[in-house]
């Protein structure tokens, strides 16, 4: 029995040293010097060097990067939330006319390629005048987020048993107040599970926001991939700047760790 214990942690400690040494690695390019990035062999040990932090700060402004970002991933989330829940309970409660093709349909935006769209979005924000914006960026991604929402949140709802609805009408409550007031406060770890899946979605985005951002919309991935230029690729400011982006989603992650495991556990039970 200790045999298998140690070998399970061996497992898991290895797995885990596999999975965080990108991370890691990134770290490392971020504080060394820029000649040493490219050396043969790698150095592991090395004087520190922030100079590609200070020059992505003063030359990139990348906090206007990272905060168009956040505002996009922000706007995209509840969007996503406040159309995907009443479409996700009306899919998992009722039953309708067309319920089937509805959710089919839902099923096929989440899984068809973005580039797919690109061209129709472009056409239409330019149209509209929302070329260019955050506007249409969170609009685009609301394509794909709200259906991901949508399933993510039906099987939420599913699992739930429908006698506590049921219940708290007979107590005078309208299907309306009871699922504010009891059916909402039961799905916060599924609605929290879910808007992180839909922030993060918004967050690493790249295809979008190359074709439809503006002069002043565009959003941290796309300063990091201007690094590579034809002249050079700039592996520290990549490194610098991948630290940075890498760092608000991180913390969110550890902030709603336990209500992740917990929504999405809630969310496989039942759909």
């Amino acid at each position: 029995m200790q045999i298998h214990k140690v070998v399970r942690y061996v497992l898991l400690i290895a797995v885990t040293m596999i999975v965080l040494f990108p991370i890691f690695w990134l770290f490392h390019m971020s504080i060394i010097s820029p000649n040493e990035i490219t050396t043969l062999p790698p150095k592991i040990f090395s004087k520190p060097s922030f100079e590609s932090f200070f020059l992505i700060f003063k030359d990139n402004n990348i906090l206007k990067y990272i905060f168009n970002s956040f505002i996009i991933a922000l706007s995209t989330t509840a969007l996503s939330l406040i159309i995907g829940l009443p479409a996700a309970y009306s899919l998992a409660r009722f039953e309708y006319r067309g319920k089937l093709f509805f959710s089919i349909s839902v099923l096929l935006l989440y899984v068809m390629p973005p580039i797919a769209m690109v061209l129709p979005f472009y056409r239409i924000f330019q149209s509209l005048g929302l070329s260019g914006t955050r506007v249409s960026l969170a609009l685009a991604h609301s394509l794909i987020t709200i259906p991901l929402a949508i399933f993510l949140l039906r099987g939420f709802i599913a699992s739930l048993p429908t006698e506590i609805e049921y219940a708290a009408m007979i107590d005078g409550c309208t299907r309306v107040e009871s699922i504010f007031r009891v059916t909402i406060p039961l799905l916060l770890p599924g609605i929290g599970a879910t808007a992180v899946l839909c922030f993060l979605y918004s967050w690493n985005d790249f295809i979008y926001a190359s074709i439809l951002s503006g002069r002043f919309s565009k959003t941290a991935p796309l300063l990091i991939a201007g690094f590579i230029t034809d002249k050079a690729i700039y592996w520290d400011r990549i490194a610098s700047a991948g630290v940075l982006v890498l760092l608000p989603p991180l913390i969110m992650g550890v902030l709603v760790q336990p209500y992740l495991v917990e929504g999405l556990s809630a969310g496989s039970v039942k759909g």
